[in-house]
């Protein structure tokens, strides 16, 4: 079997077994709320079978990769500086995403005809009990980060090493990206695309964890404790003045990603017991 063809079903093996995955939460999701749970507390509680039953169907793949495991969770590149960097990261990534929903408001791409018409924003916050909030950062800012960059970095990217950054950094991005909601995948393809480049330059998998954790985490609040609403009327728009604050914000922030990623992100140090071609072992990784 040639190089290409392992790939393609190492990469399709773990596809298929973390839809399998997610299709089991979905249903036991659907049980809980049969059962008179809240929506909210039944997706964060359901996503929690999602690890467990992931490593039921690994298993048979990893048992013999203790290396693979070893290379992904190395802790070499972790140290205070570059954790800082790793939370700045995460910090600047949602606030791309929050300047990229003004821009889309302020021009009129985003819109909601049913809702009613607002010039001003209106914000206030309203968080749930403690419990509820504490269970979601649980699942969103702890599970979900492990078990997604596992997945699609560690897993995923790393069996398309051999094909260069630009394949394997952009295809586990992709991937990543049809894992969430359509109306989300533009932003959660560039976060994948920053995730992924910052594991192929450490060669760590706790980085893109910890800034991925950081931008779940500022998301937390959002989803559960900011309550807004912002729909002028079409006539008004565009707003420049708000238009180009936003712009100046998105550039900025993508700016300071790029610049950390590039400048200040040291490179993955290689143990001599690991410096051996690389790529060559990353092919039959998980083959």
């Amino acid at each position: 079997m040639n190089h290409r063809k392992v790939d393609q079903v190492s990469v399709l093996a773990v596809l298929l077994f973390l839809l399998a995955a997610l299709l089991i939460r979905s249903r036991v999701e659907s049980l809980l709320v049969q059962g008179g749970m809240s929506p909210g507390i039944a997706a964060d509680l359901s996503y929690l079978v999602v690890p467990v039953c992931l490593a039921a169907l690994l298993w048979p793949l990893l048992r013999h990769r203790a290396q693979l495991l070893e290379r992904l969770f190395r802790c070499e590149s972790v140290n205070f500086r570059t954790i800082a960097y790793a939370v700045i990261i995460g910090a600047l990534l949602r606030l791309v995403y929050w300047a990229q929903l003004v821009v889309g408001v302020s021009i009129g791409a985003y819109s909601d005809v049913d809702a009613p018409i607002l010039l001003r924003p209106v914000f206030y916050f309203a968080c749930p009990d403690l419990s509820v909030l504490l269970l979601g950062f649980f699942v969103m800012s702890l599970v979900v980060p492990l078990v997604e960059e596992f997945v699609h970095r560690g897993l995923i990217q790393s069996s398309l090493d051999r094909r260069g950054p630009l394949v394997a950094i952009g295809v586990s991005s992709l991937l990543f990206a049809a894992f969430h909601r359509p109306a989300t995948w533009g932003y959660v393809l560039f976060a994948g695309l920053v995730f992924g480049s910052l594991f192929w330059k450490t060669r760590s998998i706790w980085l893109p964890v910890i800034a991925h954790a950081t931008t779940n985490g500022a998301a937390q609040i959002d989803w559960r404790c900011l309550r807004g609403r912002w729909n002028p009327p079409i006539e008004a728009l565009p707003l420049w003045p708000i238009t180009a604050s936003a712009l100046l914000v998105l550039a900025l922030s993508i700016g300071g990603l790029v610049f950390i990623l590039c400048k200040k992100m040291p490179g993955g140090k290689v143990s001599p017991r690991h410096s051996a071609d690389h790529r060559a072992r990353a092919t039959r990784s998980i083959t």
